[in-house]
């Protein structure tokens, strides 16, 4: 049993995604529009990738450029499934089925590397998920068109987890300096359209408060740069995912602790719902603990 030391990158990418989380949702309750947010998102992530050129690299033969072309694709498609899962259903569904991303990982691991995860990285990949469902409580609450919001969480799952095994598996061909900045520059591009079109997806005409979104959209950017760059580079792309699925529980505490500060009110919860946040916390510690030293 060993110590993998680069599982801090994707523990770190985790904190700053939910201090991202916090600034977006204030942009969005200000106005600012799911679309809008995430076009942002992925413009300042295309601007940040060009740091990592000096890492080197090189730009292989034509017949791969595919490869790029089709990373980026899955990481739009996954956003636009995910962004339509939270329209049609609610969070409390439609995050849970999310959340299945590790095991997702797992299994597409051992199809497209090939790499079969250890049996100590299948439990906590199994744990994390039970783990996100229990953070992500909310009570008895009329839910809405559930089995849509499934189908689309579920397909955003896979889509996102199939863009992670990609990007372990095409990225030693290309180098961590060429083929990152190549896929999130095509991202980039894949957003403007969203952009000019975004009103006739009922986003809202109010003027865009740029403040929080630019800062939400900043720590997205480099959350996605240090997890991106270390699966990139370390690979284990399952016990990253596993770690990464912190977010739930640091998503859990800065609501307790700061969410007032972004007028957040979920702080006031049932006892049975703040039980069930407390279990799905310790459960998820159980899962990095093992993911770390599997």
């Amino acid at each position: 049993m060993t110590l993998d030391w680069f599982l801090i990158f994707p523990l770190i990418s985790s904190l700053l995604y939910v201090i991202g989380t916090l600034f977006v949702k204030r942009g969005i309750q200000l106005g600012g529009g799911v679309i809008t947010a995430t076009v942002i998102t992925n413009i300042l992530t295309m601007l940040l990738f060009p740091i990592l050129l000096p890492l080197g690299g090189e730009i292989t033969s034509q017949a791969a450029w595919w490869q790029p072309v089709l990373v980026a694709m899955l990481f739009t498609l996954a956003q636009i499934l995910a962004v339509i899962s939270l329209n049609v259903g609610d969070v409390s569904v439609a995050t849970p089925i999310l959340g299945t991303k590790p095991i997702v990982v797992a299994v597409l691991a051992v199809f497209l590397i090939p790499e079969v995860p250890p049996l100590l990285l299948w439990i906590a990949a199994i744990i994390s998920v039970v783990a996100i469902g229990l953070l992500n409580s909310v009570g008895h609450v009329p839910h809405r068109r559930i089995a849509e919001t499934c189908f689309y969480s579920a397909l955003a799952a896979c889509a996102y987890s199939a863009f992670d095994i990609l990007v372990q598996k095409y990225s030693p061909e290309w180098g961590i300096g060429r083929f990152l900045p190549i896929t999130f520059l095509i991202v980039g591009m894949l957003s403007l359209p969203a952009w000019v079109l975004r009103r006739r997806w009922n986003e809202t005409l109010k003027p865009i408060p740029w403040t929080p979104l630019l800062l939400g959209a900043g720590f997205f950017a480099i959350q996605a740069l240090i997890l991106c760059s270390a699966i990139a580079y370390f690979g284990n792309a399952t016990s990253m995912n596993v770690v990464y699925s912190a977010r739930g529980l640091w998503s859990v505490l800065a609501v307790w602790l700061i969410g007032h500060w972004f007028q957040n009110d979920e702080q006031h919860l049932a006892p049975k719902v703040f039980y069930a946040r407390l279990a799905g916390a310790g459960l998820m510690t159980v899962a990095i603990i093992l993911a770390v030293f599997s």
